[in-house]
């Protein structure tokens, strides 16, 4: 055998020439033998190989998971809680953006534009009306964590928001919009965020 069982290379014993002395088939042979056959056998690892001569077996004596062969970018899927699909997922319709990874983690974005006005005194700030963002482009696994954020399309023109208690698996919920000043234009942006998970 070529290699031992630590897939260490070595000659036989007695195969190695000595200066002077007669070199014969039966002694020299055996090595010649050796290294063919090792040159024809799947490297070991320990030798810079994979130590297979298929590409899954070779993933699985370099410890590579089901990401070897995943898509960065496609379709990700879980089966009992363990990725099977690709590794990030990103995709659009008329309810916003979304992002899914390989993990359970999902990113959903969404934007109204010509929100307000903002003109209902609330104490010493003013309030819009309640807005609804509506539905979110992809179904949650449980409530996600929302995040608001606000701006006036116009320069000059800026705004807060605070969200009420409505959020679900597949609602980003309500949001009011509020302003020191109060102001009859409807030119506010208001982009939510949504962070949970799709499994």
């Amino acid at each position: 055998m070529p290699r031992n069982g630590s897939g260490v290379f070595s000659y036989s014993a007695g195969s190695t020439a000595t200066t002077g002395a007669t070199a014969t088939a039966s002694t020299h042979n055996i090595p010649l033998a050796d290294i063919l056959e090792d040159a024809n056998a799947a490297r070991p690892v320990v030798a810079g190989g994979t130590g297979s001569t298929t590409a899954s077996g070779a993933r699985t004596n370099l410890g590579l998971g089901t990401a070897a062969v995943a898509d960065i970018l496609g379709t990700v899927s879980e089966s009992g809680g363990t990725p099977t699909g690709d590794i990030v997922e990103r995709g659009s319709n008329a309810n916003g953006e979304y992002v899914r990874f390989a993990d359970g983690t999902m990113i959903c974005t969404k934007t109204l534009t010509g929100q307000g006005p903002i003109s209902t005194a609330a104490g010493s700030v003013y309030a819009s009306s309640e807005i609804t963002i509506g539905s979110t482009p992809s179904t949650f696994s449980a409530a996600p964590t929302i995040s608001f954020a606000a701006n006036g399309a116009t320069g000059g023109l800026s705004a807060w928001c605070a969200g009420s208690n409505t959020v679900s698996t597949t609602s980003f919920g309500r949001v009011f919009l509020f302003r020191a000043s109060s102001t009859a234009v409807s030119d506010f942006n208001v982009t939510v965020t949504a962070v949970g998970r799709w499994f």
